[in-house]
């Protein structure tokens, strides 16, 4: 008989993409979205890209209202508020999530990027119905 495998309790991170350090707290105690995606590791790594980021990326994001769907601990939205010069972001995730990424944005000194609990399939959800102009719903 297989043992199942353990929920890591939380831990505590060092994560650097390029010049950028940041901390890091993951907790799988709160669902999938408390470790490290490979997906949002590819993307912090693609968006942190010296080249890359000044060619493309700023200009995508620089200036822009960002909503981030099914953030998980915040690690995206940390990367991208250190890059770029952003007019909002909103990190959401379900409820049991948003107290870690609230953790991990306090703990990394964001000023714009802000936790939220949303459901989009909830139109009552201000935030549903609300206009932004990019949009980032990372899956792996």
């Amino acid at each position: 008989m297989n043992s199942p495998i353990p929920i890591v309790a939380g831990r505590h991170l060092t994560v650097s993409y390029g010049e950028i350090n940041l901390k890091l707290y993951v907790d799988m105690r709160v669902g999938i979205g408390g470790d490290k995606w490979p997906a949002a590791e590819l993307f912090c790594s693609v968006i942190s890209n010296t080249v890359t980021s000044e060619k493309l990326f700023r200009n995508l994001f620089s200036g822009k209202k960002i909503l981030e769907l099914g953030s998980g601990n915040g690690m995206v939205a940390i990367v991208m508020e250190k890059l770029f010069d952003l007019k909002l972001l909103i990190v959401s995730d379900i409820e049991q999530h948003v107290d870690l990424i609230h953790k991990n944005l306090h703990e990394n000194n964001l000023k714009v990027a802000k936790a939220a609990a949303i459901d989009w399939r909830d139109r009552k959800n201000s935030l549903v119905n609300d206009q932004f102009d990019v949009i980032i719903a990372l899956e792996w």
